[in-house]
């Protein structure tokens, strides 16, 4: 069981560390670490788990999917469904912790290079590598 749990854990954040390089980079990320991100999901799971981690998926992520319709240029498509893909890996109770931590994160680095680089400084910011660290922290609490 434990080492299910490990080889999920390395994919995962292999998944996620791949996608926020990407999004720095580019400021774009790949539908398919979405995609990797919900099969490596499906590995070791019942059929029974299945109904409550597509909930947690949808109750995480339609916020977030709504925020985006009123502010188009706000949140990216890559952030939806990589928010989606990681609530529906983490469960309800770790997707909330994660949420709040990726939010928090980002708030925190975004007022902090604001600081730093006051004349350099862009609104526009890469979300998907403070997603991951959030996801990471959730998965192993």
């Amino acid at each position: 069981m434990y080492n299910i749990l490990f080889i999920k854990a390395l994919i995962l954040f292999s998944l996620l560390l791949f996608a926020s390089i990407s999004d720095i980079r580019t400021h774009e990320v790949s539908n398919i670490y979405s995609i990797l991100i919900g099969l490596t999901a499906l590995i070791g799971i019942s059929l029974e788990q299945l109904p409550g981690m597509f909930l947690s998926a949808a109750i995480i992520t339609i916020p977030m999917f709504g925020i985006a319709l009123f502010k188009p240029s706000g949140i990216g498509g890559a952030d939806i469904k990589l928010t989606a893909a990681c609530a529906f890996f983490l469960g309800l109770q770790k997707g909330l912790v994660f949420i709040m931590l990726r939010l928090l994160l980002a708030v925190l680095c975004n007022l902090v290079f604001k600081k730093i680089f006051k004349d350099q400084y862009k609104e526009s910011f890469a979300l998907v590598p403070f997603l991951s660290v959030g996801c990471m922290i959730a998965y192993l609490l």
